[in-house]
């Protein structure tokens, strides 16, 4: 008996079926530049695609000089340290079966300006994405495109955002644990490039006019990547997590865990096994006080 169990744990290991990550996010120097790339059942998902955001004018993630692996207090967080020309931050990592996720810290004693941020995730040729694009924020009226990535360019898509790749892996991207920092969305910048941005609806919410859209066109051209405040808690900045779900069909697309997994769990203070206090109510929103009816 003890013989077979010795035998089947020696298959087990060098067969790797069993404990083998199925997700993995590879990250890299190329040309002073930090990037990454995800692979899903030892298959390519996402090319090489840059990582980064830029804050005070500054493009976190270029001219970098230095990168490490750092030990996390968090065994299921993958950490490094990226020193720049000018900077230094954090990418932390996480892998799952069913996707990866990672986020940016950076370190401040104060508050810094967003200008942007070079976070893409580069798909294979032939991939199939189904999306909704303009009027995002300013009509919520919005058919969802399914198209070829190698033909989308200069146009929004508003999270979460599904693709096929021609090797038959479902993927969906997203954000994860949003406080405190500007909710994102997402640009096509170039042929199967989708790049991480912010569109800013504050003239329609104060006008009630619809802004951002030029005639035929998709994107928010008048509304994208304004600068914006980011405020530190504890002497960094941390971003939300950027999500890439994975699956083999979309049943595993639907049931992923990966959201749950990397939020902050509820305060118990106020989320216990017992909420009675919780109630159903009526709920507002601007177009209340736009003159909508």
């Amino acid at each position: 008996m003890k013989c077979i169990f010795y035998c089947a744990s020696l298959f087990l290991l060098a067969s790797g079926s069993v404990f083998a990550q199925k997700s993995r996010m590879n990250v890299f120097l190329q040309q002073n530049e930090l990037m990454f790339n995800v692979s899903y059942n030892d298959r390519p998902v996402i090319e090489n695609s840059s990582l980064g955001i830029i804050m005070d004018n500054c493009p976190y993630g270029k001219n970098i000089r230095s990168f490490s692996e750092r030990e996390s207090s968090d065994e299921s967080i993958r950490g490094y340290l990226a020193n720049g020309v000018h900077h230094s931050f954090y990418v932390d990592i996480r892998e799952f079966d069913d996707g990866i996720a990672f986020r940016y810290r950076i370190p401040a004693n104060g508050p810094k300006c967003v200008y942007g941020e070079s976070t893409s995730f580069v798909f294979p040729s032939n991939t199939t994405a189904w999306y909704a694009s303009g009027p995002f924020q300013y009509g919520w009226h919005q058919i969802y495109q399914e198209r070829k990535t190698d033909s989308i360019e200069g146009e929004l898509l508003a999270p979460p955002a599904t693709f096929l790749t021609q090797e038959g892996i479902y993927a969906a991207i997203t954000e994860a644990n949003l406080f405190n920092f500007h909710g994102a969305v997402m640009y096509c910048t170039a042929p199967n490039k989708i790049q991480f941005g912010y569109a800013d609806n504050k003239g329609h919410i104060e006008t009630g006019i619809e802004t951002g859209l030029p005639p035929a066109k998709y994107w928010h051209e008048a509304v994208r990547n304004n600068p914006w405040i980011a405020y530190p808690d504890k002497n960094e900045i941390k971003t939300p997590w950027r999500v890439l779900m994975l699956a083999d069909d979309l049943n595993g697309l639907v049931n992923n865990k990966i959201i749950s997994q990397v939020c902050d769990k509820p305060d118990n203070a106020l989320f216990s096994d017992s909420n009675e206090w919780i109630k159903p109510g009526r709920a507002v929103f601007t177009w209340l006080t736009e003159g909508g009816g």
